[in-house]
């Protein structure tokens, strides 16, 4: 029974509710991001790359050891002579045909000489590696960033309106109450009654799709933070209003951007990269030089007697294939791949400054855009203040209030989405560019 009790009271508590800024949301979604953990594990496969690249200027050693019992059944040869006339067999019986006890051990050390500059161009090619699965996490990591701030955004956006429907709703209300006060007094038609009943239920709609959008935004920010789509969460934020107060000049943010981009970076290293390659085909056109030494031990104990033999050798090996026609083709397709590279390098830089610009263009836009609608704003809730005094006074339409509160709610909206994508193009440059600017 206690039990029980217990399980009704925790029932019973409010379900917890999850506050974050957005800072502690791109925290959270970096840590939780599927994506992020894949580039970090592919970030250690790199590192392990160079390690075993490293590795191939160290010595090799290795030791095979056996012990045990051997047994080789003795067999018979048999031969014939001939002297003469006279024809003579023999048989000889070669082997013993007991179990014989062994023991071997042998040690072989290699040490690189000269490989043809193999061994360092393939450590070039795997710290470049590296480096590109650095660039990797880094570009996926702004690209969670920004994802997560868009989704942030999006939930203020929805919270504010659902507000905005909800004081639209409350103004066809008042608008509706106003009306059939009018109405009964005579001052007032039923044409306007029934104008200011479908402003409300148009206000009423707006308000379930304005909810249904608030939803909807949550459950994109709860996937991007990696969270369940039950998890209740709440934005705290200060002020939505977004400012830039000195937008830098395009030909600086381009310059950044060169010296920033992962995918830019990425396209370097992957070109020196496949310089690197056809160094490392080339190497087979020469020699290869090895030291290796070697130690054997052998011990093999016959019913009467035993051999233990001893060995080792230090030596200078070398080997040339001088003559491999496959070589050539792996060269000429190792230069195709580089030359591939340098055509492509003009075209990505200049996408990169076609997204740079756009993104500049659609910021600049944004921000012009902020004062336009302020004032817009301002005018439309002057004219909706004296729309309805008039109405009030009786000497205006109710249509004229209907109109005034229509285009509050839409200068109201656009205030909104002026606010969001200024936020949102500021977040996508700062992306773009591969660090924040502004």
């Amino acid at each position: 029974m206690k039990k029980i009790l217990v399980l009704i009271f925790v029932l019973s508590l409010p379900i917890s509710t999850i506050a974050l800024n957005l800072n502690e949301s791109i925290k959270v979604a970096t840590e939780n991001n599927p994506s992020v953990i894949a580039a970090k594990k592919s970030l250690d496969g790199a590192n392990s790359q160079v390690f075993q690249a490293t590795g191939a200027y160290f010595p090799t050693v290795q030791i095979d050891a056996s012990a045990g019992t051997i047994y080789s059944k003795p067999y018979q040869v048999e031969f014939t002579t001939t002297v003469g006339t006279v024809s003579s067999t023999q048989r000889f019986t070669t082997g013993v045909d007991p179990n014989l006890p062994t023991r071997n051990l042998d040690f072989k050390l290699v040490q690189p000489v000269f490989t043809g500059g193999k061994l360092s161009s393939s450590l070039s090619i795997a710290k470049k590696n590296y480096d590109m699965a650095l660039e990797t996490l880094k570009e996926t990591i702004l690209s969670v960033k920004f994802d997560t701030t868009k989704a942030y955004y999006a939930v203020i956006k929805a919270e504010k309106l659902v507000e905005l429907s909800s004081q639209s709703y409350a103004r066809a209300q008042n608008l509706l109450e106003k009306t059939n006060t009018m109405f009964s007094s005579g001052t007032s038609t039923k044409a306007d009654v029934l104008r200011a009943e479908v402003q409300l239920i148009n206000a009423e709609i707006n308000i379930t799709k304005s909810k249904n959008d608030l939803i909807i935004a949550r459950n994109t920010l709860n996937n991007a933070l990696g969270y369940s789509f039950d998890d209740k969460l709440k934005v705290e934020y200060s002020d939505f209003s977004c400012t830039v107060e000195l937008l830098p000049p395009y030909e600086g943010i381009l310059k950044t951007a060169y010296e920033n981009r992962s995918d830019w970076k990425k396209f370097k290293l992957t070109k020196e990269s496949a310089e690197e390659n056809l160094k490392v085909k080339k190497s087979d056109l020469f020699p290869s030089v090895m030291l290796v030494g070697t130690y054997n031990t052998a011990y093999t104990q016959y019913p009467t007697y035993a051999t233990d033999i001893n060995s080792w050798s230090a030596l200078a090996t070398a080997s040339w294939n001088i003559l491999d026609v496959k070589l050539y083709g792996k060269i000429n397709e190792a230069s195709a791949n580089l030359s591939v590279q340098e055509a492509n390098e003009t075209a990505i830089k200049n996408n990169i400054a076609l997204e740079i610009r756009n993104a500049y263009s659609d910021l600049k836009s944004a921000q012009e855009t902020i004062a336009s609608a302020t004032k817009a704003l301002s005018l439309a809730e002057e004219n909706y203040k004296v729309a309805s005094i008039r109405y009030s006074a009786g000497v205006g339409m109710n249509l004229e209030v209907i109109d005034a509160e229509v285009a509050l709610t839409q200068a109201r909206l656009d205030d909104l989405n002026t606010q969001f994508s200024l936020k949102i193009a500021k977040a996508k440059l700062n992306k773009l560019v591969g660090k924040e600017i502004i």
